[in-house]
């Protein structure tokens, strides 16, 4: 859709309705009447990324997960990367929870087909590590071809000797959880892991601990990065990694970009971790991806 001056604050104004509504529970009605910087920005990011897609310009690239223990590596995070921004601000490096949400099952679609082809790429290299992290929204999972394709790209990559992890952000999509479970279920059952992402940043984190069949949580990078001078922070981490513990889920810090961090997150308990401490995120087939 193309749009100017009165229609694209028209065409803004309901995205922000919708993007509302999604964040709520069904059913929901929004209206959206504020135009504001954020909004045009956001819509005018979003078009450039769909462009990016279009043209072929999206890759991933892969952030190790960290075995702290063993020290070695055991899994990699795939993200979202546009390898020429255009004018429109498209070259985000991150996935973000909010980029996923608004681009919907059509970016799930792309990021899930390069996952497979990137897979076989690392295997051919030597270089496939035991799990490949990708990350979909809650909503993505209900979407029958979504769902589908999560299932044959799990397979995809078992064949290959790797497991699929699916990071699910709390952040985007969890507030129902009626068709969310049984989709999260289903996944389990063909050996597909689940990741509860950003853990901690929602209204309902406890909840969604009780109510979600996960394999592990991943305590979001701001608790970390802030655990060296607040103690709120260093509060939530604690409990976190001891209510984890109980429930016999695993622990991945993210965001550890110091050695201070570092030490902090062993000291903690966290066995698992990834960050700029390790390596940034690389194309595939470099540095241990």
């Amino acid at each position: 859709v193309h749009a100017s001056g009165d229609d694209e604050d028209l065409l803004v104004s309901a995205i922000g309705a919708l993007e509302t509504a999604k964040r709520r529970e069904r059913g929901s009605i929004r209206f959206y009447g504020g135009i504001d910087r954020r909004s045009v920005t956001t819509y005018r990011h979003d078009q450039g990324i769909r462009r990016a897609i279009a043209r072929g310009d999206v890759r991933l690239w892969y952030q190790p997960i960290r075995d702290l223990d063993e020290n070695r590596t055991i899994g990699a995070e795939a993200l979202f990367r546009i390898e020429n921004a255009d004018e429109q601000g498209a070259g985000q490096a991150i996935l973000t929870p909010e980029i996923l949400g608004t681009l919907g099952p059509r970016i799930a679609v792309h990021v899930l087909d390069l996952l497979v082809e990137d897979a076989r790429a690392m295997k051919s290299a030597g270089t496939l590590p035991e799990s490949l992290s990708v990350n979909l929204t809650a909503p993505d999972l209900l979407v029958p071809r979504i769902h589908t394709q999560v299932q044959e790209s799990g397979e995809a990559l078992r064949e290959l000797g790797a497991v699929l992890t699916v990071e699910v952000s709390e952040q985007v999509g969890l507030q129902d959880l009626t068709g969310v479970r049984p989709a999260i279920e289903e996944l389990r059952s063909t050996g597909i892991r689940i990741a509860l992402d950003d853990f901690g940043t929602g209204s309902n984190s406890l909840a969604l601990l009780r109510e979600l069949p996960l394999d592990s949580i991943k305590l979001d990078g701001s608790f970390i990065q802030g655990a060296m001078t607040n103690a709120a922070d260093r509060a939530i981490i604690k409990a976190s990694v001891t209510l984890a513990e109980e429930l016999g889920l695993p622990v991945v810090a993210e965001g550890v970009e110091t050695e201070s961090l570092l030490a902090f997150v062993r000291s903690a308990g966290i066995r698992y971790a990834q960050g700029y401490v390790f390596e940034r995120p690389r194309p595939p087939g470099t540095n241990g991806t």
